[in-house]
């Protein structure tokens, strides 16, 4: 609180016409005789939250295509010396014992991932990834080969088929050859941009249908 209720409701309706109308971050006096002044600037969640596992080649390729972005990017990893030094500010990296715990943890919504150097890690991580729960997408770095595979053993496991056709395997935006990291990475930040754009738009329409 500022210390009255009428100054409260005065800085919150001064943060909400700000927020309505996008403004730029400002200084503001409240009411005459008040003696306060409130800094207000608007702080937007990213436009979509991806979490990437493996910080190899094609893992840090994505981040780089990545970078200029609205989105935040989880970026886990079971080595201490996997990530660059230096990183752009929409990644947060992470170094575990446990990569699964860090799908559960996962907003709603997420975009998930899967490059690591580990086979059987990307298998754990798409058995915990398939699981019931509420992603936008989950790519798995491979070939047609690895899909069929990986269907095989997880659906053994129990995995059921309609979990399995919510796997993208290949990834990457068809149509794009090449196999060099930077390459794959274009491809596959264009196909989650193009995901990504369906679900906003969807959104709006779902949105236009209740007003």
């Amino acid at each position: 609180t500022l210390g009255s209720a009428s100054s409260d409701d005065e800085a919150v309706a001064l943060a909400r016409v700000t927020l309505a109308e996008n403004g730029a971050p400002r200084l503001v006096t409240l009411g005459a005789g008040t003696g306060l002044e409130v800094f207000i600037d608007v702080v937007r969640a990213p436009a979509f939250a991806i979490v990437l596992f493996g910080a190899g080649h094609v893992g840090r390729a994505v981040v780089r295509a990545l970078a200029g972005i609205d989105c935040r990017i989880k970026w886990v990893d079971t080595r201490d010396d996997a990530f660059p030094a230096s990183t752009s500010p929409n990644v947060e990296c992470v170094v575990t014992d446990t990569p699964e715990a860090e799908v559960a943890a996962a907003p709603a919504g997420a975009y998930f991932l899967v490059m690591t150097h580990s086979h059987p890690q990307d298998e754990a991580l798409a058995t915990r990834s398939l699981a019931p729960g509420d992603f936008v997408y989950f790519g798995l770095i491979g070939s047609a080969s690895k899909r069929r595979q990986f269907e095989k053993r997880l659906e053994a496991r129990g995995t059921p088929r309609s979990r399995l056709a919510t796997m993208t395997c290949p990834i990457g935006i068809a149509g794009i050859m090449g196999k060099e990291p930077e390459v794959i990475a274009i491809a596959v930040a264009a196909e989650l941009l193009v995901v990504h754009s369906r679900v906003q738009a969807a959104g709006s329409a779902a949105d236009r249908r209740r007003a």
